[in-house]
């Protein structure tokens, strides 16, 4: 992926992907690229985790391939301090949420972050996550979008705070809102995703649906 040019818009791709379910598809046997994160995958407790990131991973190596044009192999995944995943080739963000994964990539440092729109504990989610302006906002909004504003919110500071390498996330910091921020509603097969990507510069958008 190469840099942009100062009269270039940059571009995140972002690819997304229906996780299979074990029904269909039992995890496959077949170690995952780079052996640390095989071996991160193996140590999950539940299967359904061991799937999420089996496949949140998969996913990674098939967006650097497309988008690069490079084999996964041959770049270098790390680990920070911090416990962030790196690669000397591009920035990357992962997130899932239920049966969808999503992968971000950019030449620059990105986040994302995908939750299902779902029913919510709201008021002890909104004190824990909201800064006192937000908390505002989300007490004047319609008590039927109230779900929808706490997991928008929530994306995004996810997305905001993934594009960084530290170890502590205070959601309720106005600082958290620093960056810049593209978000989506998507509808994928009758069920509602927020998605939200954030860069340290401004960029488009691109979305691009995968399938296993």
């Amino acid at each position: 992926m190469q840099a942009t040019s100062q009269n270039q818009t940059a571009v995140v791709h972002v690819y997304l992907a229906k996780i299979p379910t074990a029904e269909n598809c039992p995890l496959p046997t077949e170690p995952i690229f780079p052996p640390k994160r095989q071996a991160e995958i193996v140590a999950c407790a539940s299967e359904k985790a061991r799937r999420e990131k089996y496949f949140a991973w998969r996913l990674l190596l098939s967006a650097i391939e497309q988008s690069l044009g490079v084999d996964p192999r041959q770049l270098q995944f790390t680990k920070s301090e911090n416990g962030k995943w790196l690669c000397d080739g591009t920035y990357f963000s992962i997130s899932h949420s239920d049966n969808l994964t999503c992968v971000a990539l950019f030449p620059h440092p990105v986040g994302v972050d995908v939750e299902r729109l779902r029913p919510l504990k709201m008021q002890d989610f909104a004190l824990k996550i909201l800064s006192e302006q937000e908390l505002a906002d989300y007490h004047a909004t319609a008590e039927n979008e109230k779900t929808a504003f706490l997991l928008r919110a929530w994306t995004r500071k996810e997305s905001l705070f993934k594009r960084l390498d530290q170890s502590g996330f205070f959601s309720a910091n106005p600082k958290t809102l620093q960056g810049f921020v593209e978000e989506r509603t998507l509808d994928l097969g009758g069920e509602q995703f927020a998605l939200a990507v954030a860069a340290d510069i401004p960029f488009e958008l691109q979305i691009n649906r995968y399938t296993f």
